[in-house]
């Protein structure tokens, strides 16, 4: 799963990606440094899913950070980011990942253009 996040995880102020079970059970979580003990409260996680109800993206702008919000049809995924990440990027970037997860296999179309050339 670690390769379908490398370009999340190449752009510039990247901070994390935590993608969340519908029961908000971590199913996969990556930080450039140690990750915010926050995420450890499952509670927490549960009323932040409960508040996204039936949300399919959000985006909310802290005074120093960004969450970007997407919802799959296994849960939630979040990047976490600075505030000057590219978040046009990471748009694109997510619509070929929650394709990809809700699919269950690689995404086709505009994810080539994304792919780095071996």
């Amino acid at each position: 799963m670690k390769e379908l996040f490398d370009n999340i995880r190449r752009s510039q102020d990247f901070e994390g990606i935590l993608l969340l079970s519908g029961g908000g059970e971590v199913v996969y979580q990556e930080f450039p440094s140690a990750p915010p003990s926050v995420i450890n409260d499952k509670n927490l996680r549960l009323h932040l899913i409960a508040a996204l109800d039936r949300a399919e993206e959000a985006e909310l702008v802290f005074s120093k950070k960004r969450l970007y919000i997407r919802k799959t049809e296994a849960g939630y995924l979040f990047v976490i980011m600075g505030l000057f990440a590219p978040v046009s990027k990471i748009r694109i970037y997510c619509d070929i990942i929650v394709s990809s997860l809700n699919q269950g296999k690689g995404a086709k179309g505009l994810a080539g253009l994304f792919k780095g050339k071996k």
